[in-house]
């Protein structure tokens, strides 16, 4: 027996070893060469309560959403990482904050989900070539991202319809999974009410790439992806780093694709520091620049030094709370729209 034992050690090692092999070799290098990478060789434990920022015990709603934070973290020292741990502090108090601003417009039509997940730094991620940048962050979405929906799809689902929704990185990541998790798992993608990948661009070249995605056309279409940037007059022309090439948009107050406008006293409400207020934002489509241009006042605009990267006129902080009413209620008239079409 002693024999046998030894001899399955040593199969079991081999087999180990070329396991190992096999995983490196699929590693980009991108991904060896960011500091702190290390720490992705190990999955986040979605079981564990503590990797979700939302998770509810005896969900009552018969639609859930799943929500990504954007950017919340910033290294102490880029040199030795320039990935976040699951378990940081500052970065765990940022998410929640964001998810106040952002993902509680959901509130009163879902279940509320959102996983803790590790983040690039955007200073770091932005300097990087598109391919470089391309890998490193796919790799990222392949770990957490897609952990916490095969634990939520396996344990907290339960067959209802869902929508997705993320801001800045965290659409990216929404992006990310839309291309890829959800291409492979046609199951789950066809219980998509809609993914609200906002603050991040959504372009002709992926919509192409992935003929199963389809943008937002109107206020109530279904399995769809609704997107947009919001920027005042002064930023066409400027560098932005998440209006790329491509973009589309569908205008947050009158829910059209193209360039007609619609005055602030349209709008439903802002949430400005947890108030809502009523004719703060106007928005129009800029169809060359794809993105919504807004005469909201210059006080809710980036400042610096997020201006170097967003731009001088940029509302990417806002995205969401400008336009946070309108955000609420189409989410319940697109449910509403699930629920009459599929019964």
């Amino acid at each position: 027996m002693k024999k046998h034992s030894w001899m399955n050690y040593l199969i079991l090692l081999l087999l180990c070893c070329i396991c190992a092999g096999c995983l490196a070799e699929e590693v980009p290098d991108i991904v060896r060469n960011t500091p702190g990478s290390d720490q992705l060789m190990i999955r986040t434990d979605y079981s564990n309560a503590d990797n979700w920022l939302a998770r509810p015990e005896d969900p009552d709603k018969t639609v859930d959403l799943i929500y990504f934070y954007p950017t919340v973290f910033s290294p102490a020292d880029p040199g030795v990482s320039v990935i976040s741990d699951i378990d940081d502090a500052a970065m765990r108090k940022m998410a929640a904050l964001a998810f106040d601003k952002q993902a509680t417009a959901f509130a009163g039509c879902c279940n509320m989900y959102a996983p803790f997940y590790r983040q690039l730094d955007a200073s770091y991620s932005l300097t990087l070539s598109e391919e470089d940048h391309g890998q490193l962050f796919g790799y990222m979405v392949s770990q957490d991202a897609t952990a916490a929906m095969d634990y939520y799809f396996e344990y907290e689902n339960n067959g209802r319809p869902f929508i997705l929704a993320g801001h800045s990185q965290g659409s990216e990541t929404v992006l990310y999974l839309l291309t890829g998790y959800f291409k492979t798992h046609p199951e789950y993608y066809s219980r998509m009410i809609a993914a609200y990948v906002i603050g991040y661009s959504v372009t002709d070249s992926v919509l192409n790439a992935n003929p199963h995605l389809k943008f937002a056309e109107d206020e109530a279409d279904i399995g769809v992806i609704i997107s947009w940037n919001t920027e005042g007059p002064e930023n066409i022309g400027r560098h932005n780093a998440v209006v790329l090439e491509g973009a589309r948009s569908i205008n947050p107050v009158n829910w059209k694709t193209d360039s007609t406008y619609a005055s602030a006293e349209e709008n439903r409400g802002s949430r400005i520091n947890g108030e809502i207020l009523y004719g703060i934002a106007d928005a129009q489509i800029d169809p060359e620049r794809g993105t919504v241009i807004t005469h909201a006042d210059q006080a809710y605009a980036v400042t610096m030094p997020a201006a170097l990267l967003f731009g001088p006129a940029s509302f990417h902080l806002n995205d969401y709370d400008l336009y946070y009413m309108n955000i609420a209620e189409n989410a319940q008239k697109r449910i509403d729209t699930y629920f009459s079409t599929t019964r």
